[in-house]
């Protein structure tokens, strides 16, 4: 963290570890079906995994945070859902 001090022109900055990711998964599906099935299964509390099978940094276990699970959004011929998500430890 950053401390502006008056009368400084250095800040003081605090050190600390990283937080776990957080923010807004963009997920697209093929078709609707996909897309309401996801999203009932996102709005039932619980953990979360997201994996990936060829990008390894991606995998994370994780909850659905603040915020709402979009709507089933459709554009052209793709389904999406917008979901706050807060990674937590498994």
């Amino acid at each position: 963290m950053i401390h502006p001090i008056l009368g400084r022109a250095d800040d003081d900055v605090t050190f600390r570890p990283s937080s776990l990711r957080r923010g807004v998964l963009h997920l697209v599906f093929a078709d609707a079906e996909a897309a309401y099935t996801a999203r009932a299964a996102l709005l039932i509390p619980q953990r979360l995994a997201l994996t990936h099978t060829t990008v390894a940094v991606v995998a994370m276990t994780f909850v659905v945070a603040e915020g709402e699970v979009s709507d089933v959004l459709a554009e052209s011929s793709q389904w999406s859902i917008d979901v706050p998500f807060r990674e937590v430890l498994p």
